[in-house]
C-alpha cells in the first residue's frame, strides 16, 4: 500500500489497541499453557515471599481451584524430587461408598494451602470433595519430611481438610493440572522454631461442632510417639492463657481429655497415655445381675491372639497407620506384636492387612499367623532368630488358610487351604515341612477334599472338620488315613487332647443356632451341653475343665453379648455375665480369667481393646 493511503491513528488508539492486542496474547498464551498441561494458579495471590525464590512463607496462603464440586479425591502420593518433597493429590468426579460412576473432572476443587507452626504443618483445606479414597503413599525419602498425613476429623459437607506433618520448616510452591494439586516442599531455615504453649484435646476423630472447632483453632497433629493424633489449639502466649483456655474448653467437651501443653522447639506434644487408660479403666464393658463390673485394660490399643501357659510370653495384633505390605498404601494395618516378661515390642517390621490367629512353635524359635487380605487368608511364619518372614502361599501352600497346626518339632505345620491356588471354596489338608528346602515344603497331605474348618494337633494325631459334610474327622498324618468321629460343624479340643466340643447347626439354621456336645476322646462317650443357642464363638480353659462360650444377647442394646461357662466336674452351665465384647480368649495362665476384646472408635478409626475378666 502507498505511503499516502495509510490510515492514521491517534496516540490513544494505538494505546489501546497494543492493551487489547497484549490481553488476545496473554490470553492465547494462558489457553495453550493449559492446552499442554500447564499449571497457572487459578486465583489472585501475593507474590511468593520465602527466601527460596518462587515459594510461599510459611506466614502465606495460597488459594487455588477451579470451583469443581462433587469431587474425590483418588490419592495422595508423597515422594521426593531433587530437593523438593512433593505432595500429589489426584481428583475424580463423583464416586463414593456405593459405587457411584466415577469421571474425569475438568478442574480441581477449590482449596487453601496455609502453613501450621508449633509443631510445623502444612494444611490443605477443600471446598468441593464429598470423599476420600483410603490410598495414600509416602516414598522412602520423602518420609524423613512428611511424618503423616492426617484427614481433619470431624467433616463438614464438601469440606475436606488434610494435614502434613513435617519434620523441618519449609516453604512451599502449588502448581496446578486438570485434575491434580501438586505442592512442592522444600526446607527453609527462615520458620521460627520456639517453645509454645497450646490446648491438646484427645479427641480426634470426635464429633466436635465446627464453631468449637474455629474458636479454638483445633487441628490435629501427630503426637511424639508417631502413632496417636490430637487436636492442638493455636499457640498462646504463656502457659496460663493456655490452662484457662483448655479449663474453659473441657467443660464443653465432657468426657474428653482436654489439657494445656508445652512443646519445645522443633517438637511434637506428648500424648496422654494415663489419661487414655483411665478413660478406658472406666468404660463399663461387663455386667453381671444388672450390676457394671470392672475389667482390667491389658492392651489399650491391642487385641490378643495368644498367651503362653506361663504367661511369659503374648502375642497382639496392634493397628497402626504404616504402608501396607499387601500394596504400598498408607493406610491402617495390622502390626504383630510380642510381650515377653512385660515388656511389649513389635515383632516384625511390617503392616499386614488383618491378622486373625497367631501361634509360636512349639520350641518358641517360630511364630505362625495368618493375615486376612481381600478374599485371602495368607500364612506367613517368621523365623526370629533369621528373622525371615515367609509367605507360605508362595511356597504353594494356598491362598485360602482357614486354620494351621504346629506339630511337636516345630518343623511342620498342618492346616486347610484351598486347592489349586485357586480362592474357588474348595478345600484341602496340607502340610508345609520346614525341615525341606525353600520350593519343596509345601504339599497335600491327603487327596480327599477337605471344609473351611479347624485344624488341631493332639498327641500325634490330627484333627479337622468339613462344615459342608457335616463332619469331624481324626487323622494319622503318617499314613493319612482319615477316620470319622463324629457329626458336627466346627469342634474345640482341650490342651491334652481328652476333651472335644462340637457344635451342630439346628435344622433352622438361619438363625444360627447350635447344639454343643462333648466327646471324651478317650471313650467316644458324647453328651449334649448347650441346646439351641446362638454361639458366637467357644474356646477351652487353660486347664481343659472349662468351656466358655459367647452367645447373641441381641435384645440388650447395651450389652448385646453374653459370656457363659459350662465347668466339665460340675457338669453345669453358668451365666457369667453380659458383655459388649464379640470376641473373647481364655487366660493361658488363670482358668478363672477370660481376656475380652472389645472395639472401640478412637482416633478416626475402629480399635480393639483387650481386657481382663476375673470370675469372684
Amino acid at each position: 500500500m502507498h505511503p499516502k493511503h495509510r490510515k492514521k491513528f491517534t496516540k490513544k488508539q494505538i494505546i489501546t489497541m497494543a492493551s487489547i492486542g497484549g490481553a488476545i496474547v496473554l490470553l492465547l498464551a494462558a489457553v495453550a499453557w493449559i492446552l499442554i498441561g500447564g499449571m497457572m494458579p487459578s486465583k489472585p495471590n501475593d507474590p511468593p515471599q520465602s527466601a527460596v525464590s518462587g515459594y510461599y512463607r510459611y506466614d502465606q496462603q495460597f488459594q487455588g481451584g477451579r470451583g469443581t464440586r462433587d469431587t474425590t479425591l483418588s490419592s495422595v502420593d508423597v515422594t521426593q524430587d531433587g530437593e523438593d518433597t512433593v505432595i500429589t493429590f489426584f481428583f475424580v468426579k463423583g464416586g463414593d461408598l456405593y459405587n457411584e460412576e466415577i469421571s474425569e473432572v475438568r478442574g480441581v476443587p477449590d482449596y487453601v494451602v496455609s502453613y501450621l507452626q508449633d509443631p510445623d504443618r502444612l494444611c490443605v483445606e477443600f471446598d468441593g470433595v464429598n470423599y476420600i479414597y483410603n490410598s495414600q503413599s509416602i516414598s522412602g525419602e520423602a518420609g524423613a519430611l512428611v511424618q503423616s498425613m492426617i484427614l481433619n476429623r470431624p467433616v463438614y459437607e464438601q469440606e475436606r481438610t488434610m494435614v502434613f506433618n513435617l519434620s523441618q520448616g519449609m516453604a512451599f510452591r502449588v502448581q496446578e493440572k486438570r485434575d491434580q494439586i501438586i505442592i512442592r516442599l522444600r526446607p527453609a531455615e527462615e520458620v521460627p522454631q520456639t517453645t509454645s504453649y497450646h490446648v491438646s484435646v484427645d479427641g480426634y476423630g470426635n464429633d466436635i461442632s465446627q464453631e468449637t472447632m474455629t474458636k479454638y483453632s483445633l487441628s490435629p497433629t501427630i503426637c511424639a510417639d508417631y502413632e496417636n493424633r490430637v487436636l492442638l489449639s493455636h499457640s498462646y502466649a504463656t502457659m496460663a492463657q493456655a490452662q484457662s483456655a483448655a479449663t474453659e474448653l473441657s467443660q464443653t467437651l465432657a468426657g474428653t481429655t482436654v489439657e494445656a501443653v508445652e512443646i519445645g522447639a522443633g517438637g511434637l506434644p506428648t500424648y496422654n497415655t494415663d489419661a487414655e487408660l483411665a478413660r478406658l479403666n472406666e468404660r463399663s464393658v461387663v455386667r453381671s445381675e444388672g450390676d457394671t463390673v470392672k475389667a482390667s485394660v491389658i492392651a489399650a490399643r491391642g487385641r490378643l491372639l495368644y498367651q503362653s501357659g506361663d504367661g511369659a510370653i503374648s502375642l497382639y495384633a496392634k493397628p497402626r497407620e504404616r504402608t501396607s505390605l499387601k500394596n504400598g498404601q498408607l493406610t491402617l494395618c495390622d502390626e504383630l506384636w510380642i510381650e515377653q516378661n512385660g515388656e511389649q515390642t513389635r515383632l516384625i517390621d511390617a503392616g499386614f492387612t488383618s491378622i486373625l490367629e497367631a501361634s509360636p512353635s512349639p520350641d518358641g524359635k517360630k511364630v505362625a499367623f495368618v493375615d486376612m487380605m481381600d478374599e485371602m487368608n495368607v500364612l506367613y511364619v517368621y523365623d526370629m532368630e533369621s528373622q525371615e518372614l515367609t509367605n507360605c502361599s508362595e511356597e504353594g501352600f494356598g491362598l485360602i488358610a482357614s486354620d494351621f497346626a504346629w506339630d511337636d518339632s516345630s518343623t511342620r505345620i498342618y492346616g486347610m487351604s484351598d486347592i489349586g491356588g485357586e480362592t474357588s471354596g474348595h478345600y484341602q489338608l496340607k502340610q508345609i515341612d520346614f525341615s525341606k528346602p525353600k520350593g519343596e515344603r509345601a504339599s497335600a497331605l491327603e487327596e480327599l477334599p477337605g471344609g473351611d474348618g479347624p485344624v488341631y494337633y493332639r498327641g500325634g494325631m490330627l484333627y479337622f472338620s468339613d462344615p459342608e459334610s457335616n463332619t469331624i474327622y481324626k487323622m494319622n498324618p503318617g499314613d493319612a488315613r482319615r477316620q470319622v468321629l463324629t457329626s458336627g460343624v466346627t469342634m474345640r479340643i482341650n490342651g491334652d487332647g481328652t476333651l472335644m466340643a462340637v457344635s451342630d447347626m439346628l435344622a433352622e439354621e438361619s438363625t444360627g443356632a447350635v447344639d454343643i456336645r462333648l466327646m471324651d476322646l478317650r471313650d467316644g462317650n458324647i453328651k449334649t451341653i448347650v441346646e439351641g443357642l446362638l454361639v458366637l464363638d467357644y474356646k477351652w480353659s487353660s486347664d481343659g475343665t472349662k468351656l466358655y462360650y459367647l452367645a447373641d444377647n441381641s435384645g440388650d442394646e447395651d450389652y448385646p453379648c453374653a459370656l457363659y461357662v459350662y465347668d466339665v466336674g460340675e457338669a453345669k452351665n453358668t451365666k457369667l455375665c453380659d458383655t459388649v465384647a464379640y470376641e473373647f480368649v481364655p487366660s493361658a495362665v488363670n482358668a478363672d480369667e477370660v481376656m475380652l476384646i472389645d472395639i472401640l472408635s478412637r482416633q478416626g478409626y475402629d480399635l480393639p481393646v483387650t481386657y481382663a475378666l476375673k470370675q469372684e
